[in-house]
């Protein structure tokens, strides 16, 4: 995760960013509840774009069994393309049926919608943090800057 104000890398477990202090904790929490709260309506869409392909592979199936039926009849071409011709109408037919009535008789129960949000591991205290030893901080650009200007503070006090 990368914290929201200044974009640094964070752990899953850290409460507060350590670059800016922004509390990450809340922002978890609210990343689980919306992503809790999108799962049901992708299932939804999933399921929908599901039954239309079965339904209009259905309707694909019935009018080539249809079509079959209607030249077998035209060129006689004999009882096994008449009978396969039947078989596509009746698959296809009941292909349709399923697309329309499975999401009604089968609902999907996967996907369990809660309204409160789901919870995350809490972090240890920065207390408990390894500490670095060897390592110093680093000194600061400014640091030691006023030695340098008390010889000139004395030089311009004797010119005046």
């Amino acid at each position: 995760m990368h914290c929201p104000n200044c974009g640094t890398q964070a752990a899953a477990a850290q409460r507060f960013c350590r670059s800016c202090g922004l509390e990450l904790q809340a922002i978890q929490q609210i990343v689980a509840r919306q992503l809790s709260e999108s799962k049901p309506a992708r299932n939804q869409a999933a399921q929908r774009a599901r039954s239309a392909w079965l339904f209009f592979g259905g309707a694909a199936v019935l009018f080539g069994g249809a079509g079959l039926l209607a030249v077998e009849k035209r060129f006689e071409l004999g009882d096994l393309a008449g009978l396969l011709g039947q078989l596509m109408v009746f698959g296809g037919t009941l292909l349709m049926l399923y697309a329309r009535l499975a999401p009604m008789l089968f609902p999907r129960t996967t996907s369990h919608h809660t309204s409160q949000p789901v919870s995350l591991p809490t972090a240890d205290t920065t207390s408990k943090l390894a500490l670095n030893a060897g390592v110093e901080p680093v000194s600061s650009v400014t640091e030691h800057t006023t030695r340098t200007l008390e010889p000139v503070a004395a030089k311009s006090g004797d010119l005046a």
